[in-house]
């Protein structure tokens, strides 16, 4: 204790100790608990009327069109038809909640009503200020009978179905119902939703209360860390680490200290690259050059912003336009060379990548060969020390496969996207037309039917040709081996089709020789062959064509004929249709919907069977698509494994 005149000295560590790391969120955090529970309570009260009266205004417009749906219902019957009106008026009654449900005419003369004791009187007058005879939907709010009920009046005109010569047209007959709706239960739910909000409100502030004292907590200790260090930083940044478990802050920071750690070895490992970029500037020939040239991708290095400094063979081929017999063009200016058109793409990317200041940024992009179809992607990639500014490194590389296969896969998309939507739309209608039960006509509910049948099979089976490609492309399709009829795997295929070509009006023939011995395969793998080879025939053959089905049977293998008259391949496509996604490139295919797999699924599963398919055809003259199929068992048993 300080003595009896002594002044009086303030102990700056206990002043201080009041608002220390663990005292200061405490406060802070004891705070916003106060400010933003009474915020939350007005929010949530606010929120729970706003709901409330959104839910009445919903049950209002409901109402209104579920009277005006009445009206409609009611202009069928006729004026003095009193039992068809109570009927609909009762069964409207038992689905919505009516306290008064009534018809009337012009002169206010009840005609029908749910309230028996009204009907041939006249109507009450306290159903608000709604006019008699409104010529359209009218709404009208209505004084509530109990506390924290909504009631309102809907009246309708009832159309005139037909009118006869000199009528106006003007409606005779009215509709009104008298609705309401109870906000308990709105009422009841947002005080529930206020006293959940508070509760969350006051879980989450006690949360972050929590973070802020570990964050704070986690700050005093790499503040006391960096005092207490005496030695150069540079020395020894391990010292620095705390120990992971006091917090995220304290992570962040030992996270620094390493990412320090590495920025130091990458230093020295720069020093190593300019090394060895030298090594190779000045090497001409040997080992080391041979690896550059043997690269398939082509590899550039240009200093000074435009100078050529090295260009391996690749790139001498894809540059110049003999191929990379001519003379060198190491120290060439790039705006100086006779290149080829994708050498100038090349180049103009190179020189577009160069900035204001003489450095280069990095660039990434695909560019078109002329004339060749091929894709390459070309990369700048900037030398990022201030010694080597404006110097990069070029390297090109041939994706022209990657361009096609992503190409392919979104027209795939597009394809199947198409195919999906048109018999899901047609489900959806059919469905539709039968559940509203406005035909009574059976030939027209069997014709519905039929559609929604035929759109499922469509459904169907592209939804298995998807399946059977992706399970092709993992291998983990499997072969079912069985004897087959032949004679009844072409028939039943040729029989699924035939409504089809029928309603497009194509003639479909089969032709079997006599006697067809059993094979040995999978039936229904088979039948995906034959549904998708009759199918393609069907699709791409006009109105008036055919399609010829037949089978020729020799000693050692089956061979099944697909023949059409129609729009015909060019011979350089004949391979490329039995790649995945890909389809004949002429005008008339590309107008016609298809997805690209079904070609390549038969010839995966004819593979699977040790067999064959070919087409012969030629662009405007039909197809001929083959099948060959082993007949004896210890072949087809031996190319059964998957792939």
């Amino acid at each position: 204790m300080a003595g009896i005149g002594q002044p009086v000295r303030l102990d700056a560590r206990r002043i201080k100790s009041f608002w220390t790391a663990e005292e200061v969120p405490r406060w802070i955090g004891m705070s916003l608990v106060a400010i933003l529970l009474f915020g939350m309570v007005g929010v949530s009260h606010w929120s729970a009327e706003s709901a409330r009266n959104a839910r009445v205004g919903t049950a209002r417009d409901d109402g209104a069109a579920a009277v005006e749906l009445l009206a409609w219902s009611l202009s069928r019957s006729e004026a003095g038809d009193t039992r068809g009106q109570q009927a609909a008026l009762r069964a409207f009654a038992l689905r919505h909640n009516c306290e008064q449900l009534r018809v009337y005419d012009p002169s206010q003369r009840v005609l029908a009503s749910i309230n028996q004791s009204e009907i041939g009187g006249a109507m009450h007058a306290d159903v608000g200020k709604t006019p008699a005879t409104p010529v359209s939907v009218q709404t009208d709010v209505l004084p509530s009978r109990l506390a924290g009920a909504d009631r309102w009046v809907v009246t309708a005109p009832i159309p005139s179905v037909t009118t006869t010569a000199g009528e106006s047209g003007v409606p005779t007959r009215f509709v009104q119902c008298v609705q309401s709706v109870s906000g308990a239960s709105v009422s009841d739910g947002g005080r529930v939703g206020v006293a959940a909000i508070i509760v969350m409100a006051v879980g989450t502030l006690l949360i972050v209360y929590r973070l802020m004292r570990r964050h704070f907590r986690s700050m005093t200790r790499i503040s006391e860390n960096l005092l207490l260090r005496g030695e150069p930083l540079e020395e020894d940044l391990t010292s620095l680490r705390l120990a992971d478990g006091e917090g995220a802050l304290v992570s962040q920071w030992n996270r620094l200290i390493d990412l320090v750690d590495d920025l130091s070895a990458s230093a020295r490992r720069a020093t190593a690259s300019v090394e060895l970029k030298e090594a190779l500037e000045n090497s001409q020939g040997g080992a080391l050059a041979e690896m550059v040239n043997a690269i398939p991708d082509g590899l550039l290095h240009v200093a000074d912003g435009d100078r050529l400094v090295y260009v391996n063979a690749m790139a001498r081929r894809l540059l110049l336009p003999d191929g990379g017999e001519g003379a060198g063009i190491e120290n060439e200016s790039l705006a100086s060379l006779e290149v080829c058109p994708t050498g100038q793409s090349v180049i103009g990317e190179v020189r577009g990548a160069l900035s204001g200041d003489g450095a280069f940024r990095s660039v990434s992009k695909v560019i078109e060969a002329d004339g060749g179809g091929s894709s390459y992607r070309v990369r700048v990639l900037p030398f990022n020390t201030s010694k080597s500014r404006g110097e990069c490194v070029v390297t090109i590389a041939d994706v022209s496969q990657q361009v096609r296969s992503e190409r392919a896969a979104e027209e795939f998309v597009s394809q199947v996207t198409h195919e999906l939507r048109t018999p899901l739309t047609n489900i959806r209608a059919y469905a539709e037309t039968l559940s509203s039960g406005m035909f009574e006509d059976p030939q027209v509910v069997t014709e519905c039917y039929n559609v929604i049948t035929k759109e499922t099979r469509r459904l169907s089976r592209l939804i298995e040709d998807i399946l059977s490609m992706s399970q092709l492309e993992v291998g983990s399709i499997q072969l079912r081996l069985d004897s087959v009829d032949l004679r009844s795997l072409l028939t039943e295929a040729v029989r699924d089709l035939r409504a089809l070509a029928d309603d497009k009006g194509v003639d479909m023939q089969v032709t079997l020789p006599s006697k067809l011995p059993a094979m040995q395969g999978d039936r229904d793998k088979l039948s995906v062959v034959l549904n998708n080879l009759l199918g393609n025939a069907l699709k791409y053959t006009p109105s008036g064509g055919s399609v010829q089905v037949g089978c020729q049977v020799t000693s050692e293998e089956v061979l099944i004929t697909v023949k059409d008259t129609g729009m015909g391949l060019d011979p350089a496509e004949h391979e490329r249709i039995f790649e995945k996604f890909q389809r004949g490139s002429s005008p008339e295919v590309e107008e016609i919907t298809g997805t690209g797999i079904g070609l390549t699924t038969a010839r995966e599963i004819v593979r699977r069977h040790g067999g064959a398919i070919q087409v012969m055809s030629r662009e405007g003259e039909g197809a001929t698509f083959a099948v060959h199929l082993p007949l004896t068992e210890s072949r087809v048993r031996r190319d059964a494994a998957p792939a």
